[in-house]
C-alpha cells in the first residue's frame, strides 16, 4: 500500500484545510493509499522521520506551508514528489504549477504526472517561487491571521496601505552572474522562479520554473505616486517597460543592502541581507495537474 503524507496548515485561508481532511482521507483510501496527516507547525525531526517511508508528500495551505515543506524535502536524502493543494489566502506556488484554487479538485492529483522544477537557495534556506526585500516585502507575514481569514487578499492590500509611511529608498548593489547590473537606491526587488508573487500573477509572463534561471525585478527609488502607478501597471503586466523598473535574468545573484531591510522567502520572513542567491536546476520533483 502506498503512503501519502499530508502536511496541512489548520489556519490557512479560511481554515478550510481542516474541513478538507476527511475528503482527502476518503479520496486516497478509495485508491488503496494510506493518508498520514501532520499539522503545522511541526518538529522538523518528526517530518524527516516520516519522509523516509512515504511515496508522496502533499502540502495543503498557502505559500508559507509549501515553503516549509520544500525546505524539509531539500534537507532529506531520498526526496518523494511534492503535490501542492491550494488552500491559502495567496497560492502563488500552486498557481505557477497549474493548480488553480478556484478550479482545484483532488482528481487533479496524479502521482504519475511529475515534473522537475528549479529551487532557489539563499543563506542555507530554499525557496520555490520568490525571494524579495524592501518596501512591502514583509506584508505576507505581518498581516494578522484573523484578517486574512476574514478578508482574504484584501487584508494584504490593507497592510500595503499601512506601509506607505515607511516609503523610502535604500542603497543597494546587484551582481548577476558576476556582472554588476545595478548600483543605486531601490524600493523593492524580487527574485522570481515563477510568473507571479503576492497575488500578482503577471509579474513575469514568460518565466518558467524549470529553465534554470531566475527572473529579477528591481523597483528603483521614485516618487510615491510613480510607485503606486507601477503597482497598478503590474496588475496588468505592463510594468516591465517602465523606466523605474530594471528587469534581468540570472543564475546567481549577489545582493548588497542594509541588514535591517525587510526580506521574504515564499511569504515567510527571510534571512537578513546581504544575500548570495543561487538557482538549483531541476532539484524539486513536483506533481502537475491531471489533464
Amino acid at each position: 500500500m502506498k503512503k501519502v503524507l499530508l502536511v496541512y496548515n489548520p489556519v490557512s485561508g479560511t481554515g478550510k484545510s481542516v474541513l478538507f481532511l476527511d475528503e482527502a482521507v476518503a479520496h486516497f483510501q478509495s485508491r488503496n493509499m494510506l493518508l498520514i496527516p501532520i499539522r503545522t507547525p511541526y518538529r522538523e525531526e518528526t517530518l524527516q522521520e516520516l519522509l523516509g517511508g512515504v511515496d508522496l508528500v502533499l502540502a495543503a495551505g498557502g505559500d508559507g506551508t509549501v515553503h516549509r515543506v520544500v525546505n524539509s524535502l531539500m534537507q532529506h536524502g531520498a526526496q518523494p514528489p511534492l503535490g501542492v493543494i491550494p488552500l491559502g489566502t495567496v497560492n502563488d506556488i500552486a498557481e505557477n504549477l497549474g493548480f488553480s484554487p478556484q478550479r482545484f479538485d483532488l482528481e487533479m492529483i496524479n502521482p504519475e504526472s511529475l515534473s522537475l522544477v528549479d529551487v532557489g537557495k539563499v543563506a542555507g534556506r530554499y525557496f520555490a517561487n520568490v525571494a524579495s526585500a524592501g518596501l512591502l516585502a514583509d506584508i505576507a507575514y505581518k498581516v494578522d491571521q484573523r484578517l486574512k481569514n476574514n478578508l482574504g487578499k484584501l487584508a494584504y492590500y490593507m497592510q500595503g496601505v499601512a506601509e506607505i509611511p515607511n516609503f523610502r529608498g535604500v542603497e543597494a548593489r546587484f551582481v548577476a552572474d558576476g556582472r554588476t547590473v545595478f548600483r543605486g537606491d531601490m524600493l523593492l526587488f524580487l527574485v522570481l522562479n515563477g510568473c507571479g508573487a503576492g497575488g500578482f500573477n503577471g509579474l513575469m509572463p514568460k518565466a518558467k520554473m524549470d529553465d534554470g534561471t531566475f527572473d529579477c525585478l528591481v523597483f528603483k527609488k521614485c516618487a510615491l505616486t510613480d510607485f503606486i502607478n507601477l503597482v497598478i501597471k503590474a496588475v496588468s503586466g505592463k510594468h516591465l517597460n517602465d523606466p523605474n523598473v530594471l528587469y534581468f535574468r540570472a543564475r546567481s545573484l549577489e545582493v548588497a543592502a542594509p541588514p535591517e531591510v525587510a526580506t521574504d522567502l515564499d511569504g515567510e520572513q527571510g534571512p537578513p541581507l546581504p544575500w548570495q542567491v543561487e538557482v538549483l536546476p531541476g532539484r524539486l520533483k513536483v506533481l502537475t495537474p491531471r489533464k
